[in-house]
C-alpha cells in the first residue's frame, strides 16, 4: 500500500509514515472506528483548524504538533483509499482541497503577524518547495525511478516539518 516502488525512492519520515505507522493506524481507523477515507481528511482538515488557530496565538509548538498531525492523516487516508479499494474522484478533490485551504490560510496568518516583508520571504520559500513538490508527485505518478531519486529531498511530509521550522525561525528573526 505504500505509494513508493521501493524505499530509496523516499525519504526517512516519508518511508516511516506508510511502511510503519499507516500499516499500524489504518486498520485501526478502518477496521475498528469505521473511518473511510474521507473522514480521515476531515479529521485532518480539523487538525488545520486547530494549527492555524495555534499560529493565530503564537502558540508554535501546538501548531507544529497539530500540523504534523495532519501530515500523518493526510498520508494515512490516502494509504487506507488504497489498501481498502474505498477511493474516490471526490475523496480527491476534498484531500487536495484541504491542503490547498491549509495552505492558504497559514499564508494569510504570516502575512498579518509577520508583516509584508517575512511573508514575502516566506511565500519565495514556499513556491519554490511547491514547484519541487509538485515535480516529485508527477515523477510518482508515472512511477519513474530516476526521476524520484532526483527529487527525493523534496517529499511532502518532510517540506511541512521544514516549513514549521521555517516559520518558527520568521517568528523569531526581528
Amino acid at each position: 500500500m505504500n505509494k513508493y516502488l521501493t524505499k530509496e525512492e523516499a525519504l526517512p519520515i516519508e518511508w516511516m509514515l506508510y511502511d510503519k505507522i499507516c500499516p499500524v493506524l489504518a486498520p485501526i481507523a478502518y477496521e475498528k472506528f469505521h473511518l473511510t477515507p474521507n473522514m480521515i481528511t476531515l479529521i485532518g482538515g480539523v487538525m488545520s483548524i486547530l494549527a492555524l488557530n495555534a499560529l493565530k496565538n503564537n502558540n508554535l509548538t501546538m501548531f507544529t504538533t497539530f500540523l504534523i498531525i495532519r501530515q500523518i492523516l493526510d498520508g494515512l487516508d490516502g494509504y487506507v483509499a488504497r489498501k481498502y479499494k474505498h477511493f474516490s474522484k471526490w475523496g480527491e478533490i476534498l484531500d487536495h482541497g484541504i491542503d490547498e485551504i491549509t495552505i492558504f490560510s497559514v499564508c494569510l496568518l504570516i502575512y498579518r503577524f509577520l508583516g509584508f516583508k517575512k511573508f514575502m520571504v516566506f511565500a519565495c520559500f514556499a513556491i519554490v518547495l511547491s514547484y519541487f513538490q509538485d515535480k516529485r508527485l508527477k515523477c510518482l505518478v508515472k512511477k519513474d525511478r530516476e526521476c524520484l531519486k532526483k527529487t527525493k529531498i523534496f517529499s511532502c511530509f518532510e517540506s511541512v516539518i521544514f516549513m514549521c521550522f521555517f516559520i518558527i525561525m520568521l517568528f523569531y528573526i526581528k
